[in-house]
């Protein structure tokens, strides 16, 4: 599970299985994965995405706004059915907390508000307060977008697990 994988050949076995909404181009800078394209408004508080008609799981399963919200809300929320026992280090490392936990000044401590299916082809990401660097982290492998029927199955990513992936890559044995 990408999103709960911190050592450096999980996180680079994940880039090859998963996607995310964007990746990061030989130039380091994103460009289109699941998404085929976004658009930030000028506030920069929200960032609405088109995902690609075609992007589907290896298993042909569509991937459509839905999984993507169910995908950010197991990192976001901690309530989220779909969430397990681990920590999200890298969402807490990046987005600063989780739903519902405030500051000091209590204020959201994260810098994500949420996400909302906006149609059929559509997500928006809105935030609390602008993330300049927020594609780039998006392209962050533990931001990539599962199955959440496979994750549903509470057993995700180990070796007895059926692996559905979003990327370019399959897995089709796995031995010790």
């Amino acid at each position: 599970d990408p999103a709960l994988s911190q050592d450096a050949d999980s996180l680079m076995i994940s880039g090859y299985l998963y996607e995310g909404l964007v990746r990061l181009g030989a130039d380091g800078e994103p460009d289109p994965a699941l998404a085929e394209s976004w658009v930030i408004s000028d506030d920069q508080l929200d960032y609405i995405f088109t995902l690609r008609p075609n992007a589907v799981f290896s298993d042909g399963t569509q991937i459509t706004p839905d999984i993507v919200a169910e995908n950010f809300n197991r990192w976001f929320d901690p309530k989220s059915p779909l969430r397990g026992s681990g920590d999200y280090a890298t969402w807490g490392r990046i987005f600063l907390g989780f739903l519902g936990e405030k500051g000091a000044d209590d204020r959201a401590k994260s810098s994500v508000d949420g996400i909302q299916k906006v149609d059929v082809n559509t997500v928006l990401i809105h935030l609390n307060r602008p993330v300049p660097d927020l594609l780039k982290y998006l392209a962050d492998p533990a931001f990539a977008i599962l199955s959440p029927a496979v994750l549903a199955s509470g057993n995700y990513g180990g070796q007895d697990s059926t692996i559905i992936s979003s990327g370019p890559y399959q897995v089709s044995s796995w031995t010790d």
